[in-house]
């Protein structure tokens, strides 16, 4: 539908973290999710840095 990006950063399919698997890894995720997938991304803003909301997601997730 177009949300999607060029660079963005794909970070979670649905309840599984993808965000250090590689291109086929994320593919078969893709694949085994279904029709309707819940994604999390992170995109970089005019200034460089991620979303307030991704940054703060990355640092939960350090500290995990």
């Amino acid at each position: 539908d177009r949300r999607l990006r060029s660079g963005d950063l794909l970070l979670r399919i649905g309840d599984v973290d993808v965000s250090t698997m590689g291109s086929e890894e994320v593919a078969r995720e893709l694949r085994l999710a279904g029709s309707h997938v819940r994604l999390i991304i992170a995109r970089e803003t005019t200034d460089g840095d991620l979303s307030p909301t991704i940054a703060q997601q990355q640092d939960s997730q350090k500290k995990q």
